[in-house]
This record gives C-alpha cells, sequence and structure tokens, in this order.
C-alpha cells in the first residue's frame, strides 16, 4: 500500500537556533558533497563503523527518525548506500534544530539535487519568480512561529503517481494551501508558503516554510497536523483510496446485511424455541421490553445511556458470530490500510460497538427488537391498544364527542304554552316577559334565514330587557357570558347574571304559583347557576311542576330519578316521567325512551320501539331547530346523523349540522368537526388549521375531551410543531375534569421521559393510579404491569399489580386477563394456580387475543409426540381419538374453533399427501390399502397388486354392510339362526351384529343411548364451575363421540377399517374399564356441580 511521510517541526522567532554539541552534524551536512563520495561499485557493502555510529547518535537525539523511510531501508538492508540515505535525510529534517531559519531557507532551496528554476529551486502558489534573498530575510525577520513541514513519498510511488517533477508538487501544493492555512489557524490571507522539491534517488520529497504575516496568528495541534497528513494523502493516492472506500463501503453493507440476517434467525430460534446462544437471547428480549415503554423515536441517538449500552451489548455479542467477525476483520483491514497511507502508528482495533462507522448496526439492532417485541407479546404482552379496534383502544386517533345528554342547558326554551303572550308577571320589577324585543333578541341569538345571528345585539338587547326585570333576559345573558358567545367568558360576571335571574324568578312564583317558573328555579338549582348546587332542592322544584303536568320538567326530573340525584334512583320512575313527557311530543324525552328501550333500563330491551322514539325523537328536534336554531340542537341532530341513529346515517349532512353549530361555539360541535377532519386522509391544510382552530376553542372552553386531543396533537406533532409541556399543560386541565384518558396520557408521558419532559417515575405512579381510579380499564392494565415488575424509581408491589390487573380484567380488557394468566401461570410473583390461568386465558382467548390463542394453541403441540408414538405402534384409530381428545379439551379452554378446524385441515393435507408420496415408508401397505378401498372398492383404478388382496382387504366391510342390510327394519333376531357372519363381529364390527340381529330400530336405539350419554356429558362439562370438570367432561364426550362416528363409519364403509371400537358394546375388557372409569370421572363432576346450564 502507498505511504505518505508527513512532518512539521517548526522555529520560535526571536532565539538563536545553533547549539554546540550538534556542530558536527553541520560540518557533515555542509561538507556531504564532496566528502566520502560511495564508489558505486560498493554501494550493496556493509555500512562502514562510522555510519554506525553516526546513526545511533541520530536515533538516540532524534527518535522521530525511526519513522522515516530511508530508516527502514536501512534497517531492512544497513548497507552503504542507505546509511547514506538516511544520515543526510535526517539531518535534513532536522536542521531546523540546528542552524538559523535564513540558513535553512538557503539550504532547502539550494542544496543538491534540489530542483532548479533559475538558480534555485524555490516556489510557492505564485507564477513570479522568487527572490532567494529576499524570502530568507522575510522569514528569518519573521518574530512568530514558523512552520517546516517535510513530504516524503517513495521512490516508486512519486514515479507511478507524477510526484517526481516540481510542477505536479507545486500544482498539490497551490491547491491544497488553502486546507493546510485553515489547519494552522491562519487567516487566508496571511498565510505564507514557500517549499522546494528534492529529488532523491530512494525517496523524493518536499520541504516547506510556512508562517503568518500576523504573527498573532497561527496555531498547529496534533489534530491539525493529522487534518493535513490525511489530506494530502487523499489527495495524492486518491485513485487508490477509492477503490478502497468502495471496498471497505461494500464491506460494511455486508456486515450490516449479516448482522440483520443474524439477528432474524435469533428470533425465529426465540420463537421456535431452538435458542443456541441464550446469551443474546436475554438481552434481545431485554430491550425489546424496554423498547416497549420508551417513547419517542426508536433510534440509537435518541435512545437514553442504559439503553445505549444494552444495544452496544448485543452489538458485542454479534461479533462472535464467525460471519460477522470475519466481515468486521476485512472492513478493518481496508481501514488501515487508508491509515497507513498517512498514519505512522495505527490506532488500536476498538470494538464493532464503538466503531462510529457502524452506526447503522446499532439501529438495526434496535429495529428487529421493536420487531421481537412486537411478535414476542406472546410472552409479555404490553400495551397494544393501538392495534386493536377503535373501539377497544386506549385511545384513539381523536376520541369520540359525548353522546347528547339530559345535562340541564341542553334544549332551548320555548315561551310558556299556559301564560299570556307577554307578560307572565310584572309586580314590583320582577317579570318573566316574552316581549317583542326579548323575542328579537333570541332571534339575534341564533340566527335563522330571516335574522343573521348577532350576538352583540343580542346582548345589548338582553341587557335592555334585564334593566326592565326580565328575569328570561337575565338567564340568557348569564348564559352568554358563561359561553362566552360574542364576548370573553366571564364566569363572575355571569354568576351574578344567573343570580338576579334566580331572584326574578322566585319574586314572580311568589306573586303567582305557575308551573313554568318553578320549572326554571328547579333547573337553575339542578346546574348550579346562580347559586349553590342543590339537587333536593332542584327535584322539589320541578316536582311541583312536573305533577301540574308541565313536559319539560317532567323530563328534567325523570334524569334525576334516572341518576339518582336529590332522589332515590329509580328508573322506573324515569321511564315513566319520560313518557309523560314525549306523550306531550317533547323530542328530547323520547330520545331519552329511545336509549332506554335500546339498553333495557327500567324495562325489557325492544329494538323496535327504541328506533320508533329515536325517530320521532329526530323529527322532533328537526322541528324545534327551526324555531330557535339552537347551537345544542344542531349538534344533536348532528350526531344523530353521523351515527344514523333515528334516521338514515348521512355523514356529509351530519359535517353540515356540526358546522352550523360550531358557528355558535358550540365546544361538542367544534371538536365533532375536528375529529372528521383529521381522521379523513384527504382533508386539506387548510381545512385541518381550520379544525385546530375548532379544537381551539373547545378546548378553551373548557371541553375536557377537546382538551385531551388538542394534547394528543402537540404531544404527536400532528399539523403542529411538537410540543410536549403544551401537551402536558391540555392533558392536566382534562385530568382535573376526570377524563381519564388524559391522566393515562399524563402517566405514559411521565414514564417514559423526553427531552422536553424529564422521566419523573413519581409523577407517572400519581397519574397512573389516579386513572386507574376513575376506572380506565388501560391504565389499569398499565399500571398492573408497571407494579408487577418495578421499574426504575417505581417499586415492586405485587399485590398491587394483581388488584388492579384484575380491575382491568373485570372489565373485559383481554390483556390484563392474559397477564394475570401468566402470573398464576408461572407461579413466579402469586401462588401458581393453573385452574385460574386456563380460566384467565381461556376469558382471553373468547375475546379475540391472539396471544392467549396461542398460548393454548401450544397445548396442540403436546398431542403431536404422542400422536407420533401411536402411529409408529401402528394403531393410527388410537391416535385419531386421541387427536380429538385433545382438540375438545382445547376447545372447551377457550381456543377458537377456528384454530382448531385449521389445525385439524393442515394435519389432514399433511397426512394425505405422505400417504399419497411416502406411503411405502410411513404406514404399513394394508393401511393404504384400507384407505383406497373406501375410495374405490371396486379397484377400478387396479390399487390392488392382486385379486386375492383386494378380496382379502374389503371382505370384512363387505360382510358388515351386507350384515346391516340382512337384518331389514326389526332384524332377525337376538338368538335366530339366520345371522349373517361377520369377520370380528364381537368388536370392531359390533354395529354390523346388531344392525343383522335388531335391525335398523335396535342399531337407532343403541345409537341413541350413546348419543344421549355423549350430550349428558358435554351439557356436566358446561355445568361445571370448575374448570378441571370442564376440561375432563370435553375430553370424554371427545372421546365418546369420535369413537362411536368412526365406528359407525367403518361399518358403513364411509371411513377405513382403523381398529376403533363401538363404546360399551364391542368386547375388549381393558376398553371397557377405561370407559367406566371415564363414566366415574363424568359423574364426581356432576355431582359437584351446582350451577344450571341455562340459568
Amino acid at each position: 500500500m502507498p505511504r505518505l511521510i508527513f512532518k512539521c517541526p517548526y522555529i520560535k522567532g526571536g532565539t538563536s537556533s545553533a547549539t554546540a554539541h550538534l556542530e558536527n552534524y553541520v560540518k557533515y551536512m555542509a561538507t556531504r558533497n564532496g566528502v566520502e563520495r560511495i564508489d558505486p561499485g560498493r554501494s550493496g557493502w556493509p555500512a562502514t563503523s562510522k555510519q554506525k555510529k553516526m546513526v545511533e547518535q541520530i536515533l538516540r537525539d532524534f527518535p522521530l527518525s525511526r519513522g522515516m523511510f530511508e530508516y527502514e531501508d536501512y534497517a531492512a538492508e544497513p548497507t552503504r548506500a542507505n546509511a547514506s540515505e538516511f544520515i543526510t535525510r535526517a539531518l535534513e529534517d532536522n536542521y531546523d534544530q540546528i542552524a538559523k531559519k535564513d540558513n535553512y531557507l538557503k539550504y532547502i532551496a539550494t542544496r543538491p539535487r534540489a530542483q532548479r528554476v533559475g538558480s534555485h529551486g524555490l516556489f510557492t502558489g505564485e507564477e513570479d519568480q522568487l527572490v532567494l534573498a529576499q524570502v530568507a530575510e522575510a522569514v528569518a525577520a519573521h518574530p512568530g512561529n514558523v512552520w517546516l513541514p517535510i513530504i516524503s513519498l517513495r521512490r516508486e510511488d512519486a514515479a507511478r503517481l507524477g510526484y517526481d517533477k516540481a510542477e505536479e508538487w507545486k500544482a498539490l501544493l497551490s491547491k491544497y494551501a488553502m486546507e493546510m492555512a485553515e489547519a494552522m489557524k491562519i487567516p487566508w490571507e496571511d498565510f505564507r508558503w514557500y517549499a522546494a522539491f528534492h529529488d532523491e534517488a530512494h525517496h523524493p520529497h518536499i520541504h516547506m516554510v510556512c508562517y503568518s504575516a500576523d504573527p498573532s496568528k497561527g496555531f498547529l495541534t496534533t489534530q491539525g497536523i493529522a487534518q493535513i497528513k490525511s489530506g494530502l494523502a487523499k489527495e495524492i493516492f486518491r485513485q487508490e483510496l477509492t477503490e478502497l472506500y468502495q471496498k471497505q463501503t461494500q464491506s460494511r453493507n455486508t456486515l450490516n446485511e449479516d448482522a440483520r440476517s443474524v439477528l432474524e434467525q435469533l428470533i425465529e430460534q426465540m420463537w421456535s424455541g431452538a435458542v443456541v446462544n441464550h446469551r443474546m437471547e436475554k438481552l434481545m428480549e431485554h430491550l425489546a421490553e424496554r423498547l416497549r415503554h420508551t417513547g419517542g423515536r426508536k433510534q440509537y441517538g435518541y435512545l437514553k445511556a442504559p439503553l445505549k449500552a444494552v444495544v452496544d451489548e448485543i452489538v458485542d455479542e454479534l461479533t462472535k458470530e464467525p460471519c460477522i467477525a470475519a466481515a468486521y476483520a476485512l472492513w478493518y483491514e481496508l481501514r488501515e490500510d487508508v491509515l497507513r497511507t498517512y498514519k505512522d502508528d495505527l490506532p488500536p482495533r476498538l470494538p464493532l460497538s464503538q466503531q462510529k462507522e457502524f452506526k447503522r448496526i446499532k439501529n438495526i439492532v434496535i429495529e428487529e427488537a421493536v420487531t421481537l417485541g412486537a411478535r414476542q407479546q406472546v410472552f409479555h404482552p404490553d400495551d397494544q391498544q393501538d392495534r386493536v379496534p377503535v373501539k377497544d383502544q386506549e385511545e384513539a386517533p381523536l376520541p369520540e364527542a359525548p353522546q347528547p345528554d339530559n345535562d340541564w342547558n341542553d334544549f332551548s326554551e320555548s315561551p310558556p304554552d299556559d301564560v299570556p303572550d307577554k307578560t307572565v308577571s310584572a309586580p314590583a320589577k320582577a317579570q318573566m316577559n316574552w316581549s317583542d324585543e326579548y323575542r328579537l333578541a333570541r332571534r339575534c341569538l341564533f340566527g335563522g334565514k330571516d335574522q343573521p345571528q348577532d350576538l352583540e345585539q343580542a346582548f345589548t338587547l338582553f341587557q335592555q330587557e334585564a334593566q326592565k326585570g326580565n328575569a328570561l333576559a337575565m338567564h340568557d345573558l348569564g348564559r352568554m357570558l358563561a359561553d362566552g358567545l360574542g364576548r370573553k367568558i366571564d364566569m363572575q360576571a355571569a354568576h351574578v347574571w344567573y343570580s338576579k335571574a334566580l331572584a326574578a324568578f322566585y319574586a314572580v312564583e311568589r306573586q303567582k304559583k305557575k308551573r313554568y317558573t318553578e320549572y326554571r328555579i328547579g333547573k337553575l338549582y339542578a346546574a348550579g347557576l346562580g347559586c349553590e348546587q342543590d339537587y333536593g332542592d332542584a327535584a322539589r322544584w320541578l316536582q311541583l311542576s312536573a305533577d301540574k303536568g308541565y313536559k319539560y320538567a317532567q323530563y328534567s326530573l325523570a334524569g334525576l330519578f334516572r341518576r339518582g340525584q336529590g332522589v332515590e334512583q329509580d328508573d322506573a320512575r324515569a321511564l315513566e316521567l319520560y313518557t309523560a313527557s314525549a306523550q306531550q311530543d317533547f323530542p328530547y324525552a323520547t330520545y331519552e325512551l329511545g336509549k332506554m328501550y335500546r339498553d333495557g333500563i327500567g324495562c325489557e330491551k325492544d329494538a323496535e320501539a327504541s328506533e320508533r322514539w329515536y325517530r320521532q325523537a329526530f323529527a322532533g328536534f328537526l322541528e324545534l331547530e327551526q324555531q330557535s336554531h339552537d347551537d345544542k340542537l344542531q349538534y344533536r341532530i348532528g350526531w344523530m346523523l353521523l351515527h344514523g341513529v333515528g334516521t338514515g346515517k348521512d355523514e356529509a349532512a351530519a359535517r353540515e349540522w356540526f358546522e352550523q353549530a360550531s358557528k355558535l361555539d358550540n365546544p361538542h360541535a367544534q371538536y365533532q368537526l375536528t375529529r372528521m377532519i383529521f381522521n379523513d386522509p384527504s382533508s386539506t391544510p387548510e381545512q385541518t388549521a381550520q379544525a385546530l382552530e375548532r379544537l381551539t376553542k373547545a378546548a378553551e372552553a373548557g371541553q375536557d375531551c377537546a382538551q385531551y386531543a388538542l394534547g394528543k396533537i402537540y404531544r404527536d406533532g400532528q399539523g403542529v410543531e411538537k410540543d410536549i409541556q403544551k401537551a402536558v399543560a391540555l392533558f392536566t386541565l382534562a385530568a382535573t375534569k376526570e377524563n381519564s384518558f388524559a391522566a393515562f396520557a399524563l402517566g405514559k408521558l411521565y414514564l417514559a421521559g423526553d427531552a422536553a419532559l424529564p422521566r419523573d417515575p413519581a409523577a407517572a405512579l400519581k397519574w397512573l393510579t389516579y386513572a386507574a381510579e376513575l376506572g380506565n380499564q388501560f391504565a389499569q392494565y398499565r399500571l398492573g404491569k408497571l407494579l408487577l415488575k418495578g421499574d426504575d424509581g417505581i417499586p415492586k408491589d405485587v399485590i398491587a399489580a394483581i388488584r388492579w390487573l384484575t380491575a382491568a380484567a373485570k372489565q373485559e380488557n383481554g390483556y390484563a386477563e392474559y397477564a394475570l394468566a401468566l402470573v398464576y401461570l408461572t407461579g413466579e410473583d402469586a401462588p401458581k394456580d393453573s385452574v385460574k390461568a386456563l380460566s384467565l386465558l381461556k376469558r382471553s382467548a373468547g375475546r379475540g387475543n391472539q396471544f392467549a390463542q396461542y398460548r393454548l394453541g401450544k397445548l396442540l403441540l403436546h398431542l403431536f409426540v404422542p400422536i407420533a408414538i401411536i402411529h409408529i405402534q401402528g394403531d393410527d384409530g388410537t391416535a385419531i381419538i386421541y387427536g380429538i381428545i385433545g382438540c375438545c379439551m382445547m376447545f372447551a379452554a377457550g381456543l377458537s374453533w377456528k384454530y382448531i378446524l385449521g389445525a385439524a385441515a393442515a394435519a389432514g393435507a399433511a397426512v394425505a399427501a405422505a400417504f399419497a408420496f411416502f406411503s411405502d415408508k410411513i404406514g404399513k401397505g394394508y393401511q393404504w390399502y384400507r384407505i383406497l378401498a373406501v375410495i374405490d372398492p371396486e379397484n377400478t383404478t387396479g390399487w390392488a397388486p392382486s385379486k386375492a388382496v383386494w378380496k382379502n382387504i374389503i371382505y370384512q366391510q363387505q360382510r358388515g354392510e351386507i350384515a346391516i342390510g340382512s337384518g331389514g327394519i326389526f332384524g332377525n333376531g337376538l338368538f335366530g339362526d339366520r345371522y349373517y357372519s361377520v369377520p370380528n363381529a364381537h368388536n370392531d364390527f359390533i354395529l354390523s351384529w346388531i344392525g343383522n340381529s335388531a335391525g335398523f330400530v335396535g342399531c337407532c336405539v343403541v345409537l341413541g343411548v350413546l348419543f344421549a350419554l355423549v350430550v349428558k356429558t358435554f351439557a356436566t362439562g358446561a355445568r361445571s364451575e370448575d374448570l378441571l370438570g370442564s376440561y375432563i367432561c370435553a375430553g370424554i364426550g371427545g372421546a365418546l363421540m369420535a369413537q362411536i362416528a368412526v365406528n359407525v363409519g367403518m361399518n358403513l364403509r364411509l371411513l377405513p377399517v382403523i381398529g376403533v371400537t363401538l363404546p360399551f358394546y364391542s368386547a375388549g375388557g381393558s376398553s371397557v374399564l377405561m370407559l367406566y372409569i371415564c363414566v366415574g370421572l363424568v359423574l364426581s363432576v356432576y355431582s359437584h356441580n351446582t350451577k344450571s346450564l341455562f340459568g
């Protein structure tokens, strides 16, 4: 490999550069042109004693001379010629320590074999001829540092690359001078350099002088020297290095591919249980587990130090694989070839994990660990909610807005139908007046076809009416201030107006008791507007109004009974009140009736009645909206259209209604619009921006689901710049309103940690616990998993972990059920309880949890070994029965029938293919013939090698078939002499004997009894509260059912003869004994049953 030697001594200006003890060096160099000329014929002779002493002295005084090409030649062959070359170059390279600078400059320009341009060989980047004396004087007078670089090549490399002429060196250094100035920390405009090329026989080289015109500038570090040397090597050896770099890249890519292949093989081995490198297995499992609990980007540079250390350890473990070790060694050899071009001493080889060139391999490890984590959930499932249907997710992309409910401000007021159109009351100043001015204010508030919305005008008109003592206007002023309609939200001012409205309603009520006034007072108490919230007082006032048949009061009072607020909870009473209100064509009441009949609350479930009430409600809402244009009505109509409740599903129409309500700043509608836009991939950036603005308004209005959704958007950087701090603030606002999803999101953020949010285990535990206490099943599951294993800063607490996992499991969380099952199955953190574990696995698998199904499905593997052993013994009938027993027990344990049928189909296909292509190896010949005899009983395909074989194979089944047929309806009699002989009639073909003796009726009786026994066995298992009892009955029932089916098939020539007996009828002591033992087990289960099959 070509190599370059670069040295860069320097002289500090203003000091003497000569020393007495080196005088002999100066004399030797000054006289070298004529002293001790070497006879060409003696150049190969050994070095003289004088030369050897000089070499030893040079090495003592200038140890770095050992790195010169000339010394390498002398060390290899200590001849007179090589000694002379080394001594000359060593004295020359260290002349800066011997003579003054001006003398040095003259020396390098005029010494023998310096290539001259005119009288000397000095050159720089300019084309003008240099005046040696002027340059020497300038250099000698320079007060700052003067660097004296020396660049040397081997003769063969210089000749091959063209650097054996001064012109090539001048071109190279002129091009590279700017990089040298940068390395020396000298501004380019101040950089001065001169050079001379010495064409030595062995090693041509360049001498340079470099300095800064500004003496205060210039500083050359070891790193700067390496930078210059490396750059020069890359320029000089460009072609060779390009080839090496290409080989390095190829080698690096090969290593990365090999690493991925090794990791993929490892994961497959882990999956199949055939791992060889157990150390690697543990490390990958640990990394996969940690990455599942790590937020942010899953790349090496973004991981925290402890996780990086795990990745590094895996990478170093990879180098123990022969293919990885070989690829890394090859890459390093190529790298060292490059380094040798400009480095004298190679650095020690680094482990693969510390080699910066292989960052990619670390990310490959992380990618494969993430893949492993996704597959390894069968052993350690974690939060999979993002991969399950939206209805089961812990957090949908944007959660559904709340279904319209019967809150206290959910429907707009209409003038009472039992009072004069103008004034209800007018003593003192308090009144309830649906005056023309008040009606106009309402139209300005909500807008309409003939009246555009004008919130400012509405507020002014309400103020004028309020000054007249109109309680209705006072209430509406409070609402506008509380909801921020046309002005900033001012809850304090709103409370004042609500208080005035309540006082005015009281005054009106004292003047004359009216159901409308009582209703309005009751609503204010129920909502806590203008007073302390008091459901008891609300119920009392609403009851007064409802007793007078006021439909609004009946509706609101029904809500109190439904929720048990201020009254004892009573669904039947709520249903009665809703019905009374609905019969007066009040759509809000009909809507609630639709829900109650749908869910069977206070009544039997009745889908038809529910749909009828929903349709009536939708029509009523449309009619009301035409009158008032209320935003809450618009939201309700939109919600019903979106979900197809009481009307056909129409998302486009729903969106139009939401847009109308959104213009009135309805937070639910704003949120729902945002959700629709964000979930629609065709939404434009403008629509997304508008949606974000609406969502922000909804969040600012205090809607917790909007705050939560907006927090998610800022957390994930969806359409906005990622802002974790803002997300935390929004999640916190929503969580304080008991939004369990927001609290859960906070817990996860604090648990994972981020560059913008330090990891805080205590805060994570606090918010996860809060969310879990609010009943969030996903928080309960995550908290349970966290406490079960413990984490950095979170102590292990098995009791609490099991409590939370149990709470999540009670909410039918399949992952919590699975996690609990593993706890009881392994017995590591709680007493081992296989029965409870299987119960939980069964429930989890029944919910479609693929991990639980996999665990149960692994039981299928346990069937293969005994089935194979039985097959080897030649008893395939028993092998089939054994397989059916196992499948029935696993189905009872919760394994999906799809998996069982799939496995059975695959096994059947495998057996068919095996018999088709390897019948001579996997079974006995007669077994194959018996199968073919069923398919082709007449031997039309010639499957039998001879007629004798064919008759022998079909004989038994043929006789049995004739025996059954000859029995007719009632048979030939049990003790008659007309029995048709069948081989083995006492065991395998007992049914043929029964058919011959007792006929068709006798066969039906026998099979009926057996069928009843099978049904009773399965029913006993289904009623068992003990899982073990259920599995026993399932297995025994499956065995009986399989034996009966196979035996009947054999006798009717539908299945080949495989030696399966008819339970309780075929002869055989051991068979009968085992059957009665099975019956005893079923009776034992039956005797312990307490629950009804259908109760």
